[in-house]
């Protein structure tokens, strides 16, 4: 929704992928702030570039900018409100747009406790529509749920990626707590 709403989804983003890593197993290969040589080896070689010659807030910029309008603007996580917009930046950027809009649809089904699928809850703006008639963080703690639930499939259909299956788990755990403070609070008491 707003610019700081992406400031704060980049912030977290970056800081759960880290600056470089280069992880035999992870299918994306190398990856500079969580940007996947395998998809854009143009900008992760200029990052890579850049922080070799000590340029780290030249590297960092070309990093937001990257992020704003190739994940956040190109699939509308603007549209969406607050957390769920940072929750659904932060999914694609992980695991796809697929499977970040997967996570937002199954959401719906668990708020309306219905396994049904909902014609027409395919884009991000129609699930912020429907977000105007629901209290948003408790969809988006069932969207974290969607998440968690996905990401257990994941490992038992490649073996491969169960070394990740932590750091994902923790990821999901430090989204709730840095922008689910209601719900992360009512837990801990």
């Amino acid at each position: 929704m707003s610019d700081q709403d992406f400031d704060k989804a980049f912030v977290f983003t970056i800081g759960v992928e880290g600056v470089v890593s280069d992880n035999p197993n992870d299918s994306g290969g190398f990856t500079v702030y969580g940007i996947s040589s395998k998809w854009f080896p143009d900008v992760t070689a200029k990052i890579k570039e850049m922080l070799d010659a000590n340029q780290k807030v030249a590297a960092m910029q070309v990093a937001k900018q990257f992020y704003e309008a190739n994940f956040w603007l190109q699939h509308s996580c603007d549209v969406l409100p607050y957390p769920v917009n940072i929750f659904y930046f932060d999914s694609i950027i992980n695991e796809g747009q697929a499977a970040g809009l997967s996570h937002l649809q199954t959401a719906i089904h668990f708020y309306l406790d219905s396994p049904n699928t909902l014609v027409g809850m395919d884009t991000p703006q129609a699930i912020a529509g429907f977000l105007r008639n629901v209290p948003v963080e408790p969809y988006t703690l069932m969207a974290c749920t969607a998440r968690t639930d996905h990401y257990l499939h994941l490992v038992d259909d490649i073996p491969n990626d169960r070394g990740f299956f932590r750091g994902w788990c923790n990821r999901v755990a430090k989204f709730r707590k840095t922008f689910m403070s209601k719900i992360y609070q009512s837990e801990a008491a």
